[in-house]
């Protein structure tokens, strides 16, 4: 229940008007079946973020760090390692 609450006040926070001033290299990593933040959302966050990238875990949900680990740490290991 708190979790739930937590998580609707998280998406009632907009702050898609400050995605534009990041300039940081940007990974967006969405779980597919995310029942929690639809694709929609990785999509905006890759429009608003100059020179972002995402990348889709076909089989996670919510928690693509825990439901696919492996590919998780290789994904990350790669955006981390490039100069």
């Amino acid at each position: 229940e708190r979790f739930n609450a937590v998580a609707k006040e998280v998406q009632r926070a907009d702050l898609r008007g400050k995605l534009e001033h990041i300039r940081a290299p940007t990974l967006i990593i969405h779980g597919r079946k995310d029942p929690v933040i639809p694709p929609a959302a990785a999509e905006v966050l890759r429009e608003r973020i100059v020179g972002s990238e995402v990348v889709y875990f076909e089989r996670s949900g919510h928690f693509p760090m825990l439901e696919e680990p492996l590919r998780f740490a290789t994904v990350l290991g790669e955006f981390l390692g490039r100069d």
